[in-house]
């Protein structure tokens, strides 16, 4: 296909919500399925993955996080009057 479009969502939380996520039946999806996900390719399909709950994640992505230093907090600002600009564009 020239264009594959997939959807793929988990429980929502109404019709509307699943609509938005482009897989009708999302809100059916039963809130105790753990892991139970649709995917919409040409035809809507119920399929269920592997459930990591908060603390497992954070175990797992332990490794891989860093800590970034803010290059805004580097930034000098310089205050700049604003009046006077047109004339001396003007001047040039």
């Amino acid at each position: 296909k020239a264009n594959l479009r997939v959807r793929i969502s988990g429980r929502q939380a109404d019709a509307i919500n699943a609509k938005v996520a482009g897989v009708i039946g999302a809100e059916e999806i039963d809130a105790a399925a753990r892991g139970r996900m649709k995917i919409k390719i040409d035809e809507v399909k119920e399929f269920q993955v592997f459930f990591l709950d908060e603390g497992a994640c954070k175990e797992i992505l332990s490794p891989y996080k860093t800590l970034v230093k803010d290059r805004e907090a580097e930034l000098e600002v310089v205050s700049q009057s604003i009046f006077g600009l047109l004339e001396k564009e003007e001047q040039r």
